[in-house]
């Protein structure tokens, strides 16, 4: 952020790491005038938030553009969140930093649906309330300041709050082979690599290390996730080094084989393998298409084992954000009640996030660009690896120049892969399926429960764009 003046800033991504950063429109570099955080070097804007701003400019200045590289839900809030929403317009107290109780009570109550944790059930005290997961997710490592485990590719924003908390990170590489999900062998071997130390031996020892593990699944940016198997696994290994995990399932809802109406055990958790050390943390921004509410939730383990960290956690929000605004956290309780018409509304999203997951899967591998087939969400991790002898050939050899290169031949926004932790060399990014309109493609599905079996009308008649688009970029 040093030498940013008081002109506009310019966005630009840095080729050496991938990331957004800032500098000012003129041509002169004028000083900060006062000194910056050291914690601050090197960072800029979010990419996914820079990529969403200049696909609008873009289009302000009349390019046509299909943006898939902003991962907002396509469809609309809910209408009974909406309904909540509106006859709660004018609650205007201050609530509670922990969250509304009525809200906290009714997701415990939800959690428990799910049989998430040890299966003793949930209450409100476990659960915490904050403008959106991503500030709860910082929050954590603020007041840790955690070796914090990053299985890459990972979501954009972890890494820098890492270091936004000072703390230290390790990365896990996972392969296109294993779809870009972490194991249980490489997350111990790279523990290993680091000089970890297991919990049995760390008896004695002064300060442990406290190990963050974050795990998203559905994964942000490839879209895939875990067998309970592989999360058991998993939790194996995280237990035998004695670490925290933040279970992110933002995505979780949109799980593809989730079985939105009987709420069973379809829905996959590492909260069941390892109920004492794992913080569940979700929000309404992808299943509920509520981003702009911004409102997300963590829930502490039921043993009451991190309960110090909870009470923490508290204490940061209440010196920072005091508590979410009143009136999304009253509507929010309607998004976590039993109601057949929500698991309508999921299954529905499902079901089109599904279709056309599948169907951008199916251009792309024939035209030879490999990506796992997507298990929920609405990502897709696309590699060009086979044709780095023809993009060297015009100077591409980077994942940001190839992003580059597709938005001025294709006029299509996505995300380099070096955003998420993948080397600058690497010839991947993340596409958003969502450019198309939601609240259009549900209602069709209302009319026609059978639509989603028909893939080319459905395509053609709701996101012909977007697949024309991918078309000519394959």
């Amino acid at each position: 952020l040093r030498g940013v003046s008081s002109g506009i800033a310019c966005l630009r991504l840095d080729s050496r790491i991938g990331r957004p950063t800032l500098r000012s429109s003129s041509s002169s570099s004028t000083p900060s005038p006062f000194p910056l955080h050291s914690r601050l070097q090197g960072l800029g804007e979010s990419a996914t938030v820079a990529i969403h701003q200049k696909a609008k400019e873009l289009e302000k200045s009349g390019v046509q553009v299909c943006r898939l590289g902003f991962g907002q839900s396509p469809f609309p809030v809910p209408q009974p969140l909406v309904d909540r929403l509106r006859e709660n317009a004018t609650e205007k107290e201050y609530l509670a930093t922990a969250g509304l109780p009525e809200l906290r009570e009714t997701i415990a109550g939800h959690l428990n649906r799910l049989a998430l944790g040890n299966g003793k059930g949930f209450t409100a005290d476990h659960i915490l309330i904050g403008p959106g997961s991503k500030e709860l997710i910082f929050n954590l490592q603020l007041c840790l300041s955690p070796t914090t485990i990053l299985p890459i590719p990972c979501w954009v924003s972890y890494q820098p709050q890492s270091q936004l908390s000072e703390g230290d990170h390790i990365h896990v590489n996972t392969t296109e082979n294993d779809r870009y999900l972490l194991t249980a062998e490489g997350l111990e071997n790279r523990l290993i690599q680091c000089g970890a130390v297991e919990k049995s031996k760390q008896e004695g020892t002064e300060t442990p290390a406290t190990y963050l593990l974050l795990l998203t699944y559905p994964n942000n940016p490839t879209g895939t996730t875990f067998t309970n198997s592989q999360l058991k696994s998993i939790a194996e290994v995280a237990l035998r080094y004695n670490m925290i995990i933040v279970s992110d399932e933002i995505y979780g809802r949109l799980a593809f084989d989730d079985a939105s109406s009987s709420l069973d055990e379809s829905y996959v958790s590492i909260s069941r393998y390892a109920p004492d050390n794992t913080i569940v943390s979700s929000g309404l921004s992808k299943w509920a298409g509520s981003g702009g509410w911004r409102v997300g939730m963590f829930a502490f383990p039921q043993s009451g084992r991190l309960n110090y960290l909870r009470d923490a956690m508290v204490t940061v929000a209440s010196e920072s954000f005091t508590s979410v605004s009143a009136p999304i956290q009253h509507a929010a309780v309607a998004a976590y009640e039993e109601s057949a018409e929500m698991d309508t509304y999921l299954k529905r999203s499902r079901d089109i996030l599904k279709l056309c997951g599948n169907s951008v899967h199916t251009i792309l591998n024939q035209g030879n660009i490999s990506c796992p087939e997507p298990d929920g969400g609405f990502y897709l991790f696309p590699n060009f690896e086979h044709f780095r002898p023809q993009l060297a050939s015009i100077g591409v050899k980077t994942s940001v120049q190839l992003c580059d290169l597709i938005l001025a031949k294709c006029g299509i926004t996505l995300l380099p892969g070096s955003c998420f932790g993948m080397p600058s060399s690497s010839l991947t990014a993340r596409l958003s399926y969502v450019d198309f309109d939601g609240e259009a493609a549900l209602q069709a599905v209302e009319q026609d429960e059978e639509l989603t079996g028909k893939p080319e009308e459905f395509m053609g008649s709701h996101a012909r764009s977007m697949i024309l688009a991918v078309d000519k970029l394959a």
